[in-house]
């Protein structure tokens, strides 16, 4: 059965009672995300991944510690395939470009590939960029200025966004007392 998008208003009144096989099933691959060595990597990342949540999307994580060591992207596409043995998903959300290389080894599921910023830009990362985006389904960037320098017509641009219920305008003499 095919799993429905919670986009419907009926169902993300109340994700919580959305039926499983409702549900759409989400990996995010990404080498940001808080991790107790680094608490506040990634929690941009994770404060989506939260955020899809209570809409009543079921996601997994697959953290890959490139910064540790970037042979572990290359063990991550082993661990990968061996993963998706098991499991089984809509749909694959890779956070950055070799989290999306990564994902893109496997073709059974759609990838869809968030750019968070300089890696599209004069970085050596710029050439794999260029690269991979293509490869992918979808391309979310975060801004106009990637879109230009990719050149990529199936990408969506997504500024950053803010937490509304936790940065609120407050009077300039209560400002950074609480």
């Amino acid at each position: 059965m095919r799993r429905a998008q919670v986009t419907d208003p009926k169902l993300r009144s109340n994700a919580n009672m959305v039926p499983i096989e409702m549900q759409m099933k989400v990996l995010v691959v990404t080498n940001m995300y808080p991790v107790r060595k680094k608490p506040a990597a990634g929690t941009f990342v994770r404060d989506q991944v939260e955020s899809l949540r209570r809409e009543g999307v079921e996601i997994d994580v697959f953290m890959v510690d490139g910064s540790r060591n970037r042979l572990n992207y290359l063990w991550a596409i082993f661990r990968l395939q061996a993963w998706l043995r098991h499991h089984h998903y809509d749909l694959i959300h890779a956070h950055y470009v070799f989290s999306g290389i990564v994902a893109r080894t496997q073709i059974k599921y759609p990838v869809v590939l968030t750019h968070h910023g300089f890696e599209v830009f004069a970085t050596w990362q710029r050439l794999p960029s260029r690269l991979i985006t293509p490869l992918v389904d979808r391309v979310i960037l975060v801004s106009q200025e990637q879109s230009r320098k990719l050149n990529c017509g199936h990408a969506e641009v997504i500024p950053c966004g803010i937490d509304l219920e936790f940065f609120k305008p407050v009077p300039r003499n209560e400002a950074g007392t609480s």
